[in-house]
């Protein structure tokens, strides 16, 4: 059986990481502040968003792949212990573990996520059915299914060619600054004609990144970084 731990990293941390990405647009950029209840209710699971993130190191390389699933609940998400998401279709028993997965509430809407999960050995995911076995810190118990699906040609094409092959995209830019922190993603704004311009709206900008996002953000590719001025 695989098994693939990942660790909480600090909520510091949430915007410098490739999920934070899939995050800031799925929720948008301002978050309501989280709160939570001491109710000891069983938790109640409502709905997995994943999101398959093809990440271009440069222009001549092609795509490696991550995993970033955004588990929507309607119960103390900050009372989330860990959950386990298994390939219930692979006779291997893929599986990833997550202590302490990371929280966030926004607009009264409660997530619980993991970002950077990866295949081993493999820089595809595997398709088909999954199955998310959530636990809480009262020990309590939940599960919920999904399924994971996308066109295995594209993981074949490089950062140039990539766009032609995804059908309908919204695309945007992603700004950070020189430590990877996530600056800005959206559309970029009029009087950005000429990158070097950026700098007059975050003037800690280093690079920026064009980001395609297909329909509700089941696949987002995130392309080769520029620097800012190029």
């Amino acid at each position: 059986m695989k098994k693939l731990n990942e660790s909480m990293k600090s909520e510091s941390a949430f915007f410098r990481t490739i999920g934070g990405i899939v995050a800031a647009f799925l929720f948008g950029i301002a978050f309501s502040s989280m709160f939570f209840s001491c109710a000891d209710s069983s938790p109640s699971l409502v709905r997995v968003f994943p999101s398959v993130i093809l990440d271009y190191a440069d222009a001549e390389s092609l795509p490696s792949a991550k995993f970033a699933v955004f588990l929507k609940t309607n119960s103390d998400n900050r009372r989330a212990e860990s959950f386990v998401l298994k390939n219930i279709d692979d006779p291997m028993n893929l599986e990833w573990r997550v202590s302490s997965p990371k929280v966030v509430t926004i607009d009264n809407n409660k997530y619980v996520f993991q970002d950077n999960l990866c295949s081993v050995g493999s820089p595809m995911l595997k398709k088909g059915r999954y199955r998310l076995f959530y636990q809480d810190s009262a020990g309590q118990e939940a599960n919920i299914d999904f399924n994971l699906s996308y066109n295995d040609d594209l993981f074949s094409f490089r950062s140039d060619e990539i766009k032609k092959h995804l059908g309908v995209v919204t695309e945007n830019i992603a700004i950070y600054d020189e430590f990877n922190m996530l600056l800005y993603i959206g559309k970029p704004k009029s009087n950005w004609s000429s990158r070097s311009n950026i700098l007059k709206d975050y003037k800690n900008a280093s690079f920026w990144r064009t980001v395609y996002f297909t329909g509700e953000q089941k696949l987002v590719c995130l392309m080769p970084t520029e620097k800012i001025g190029e």
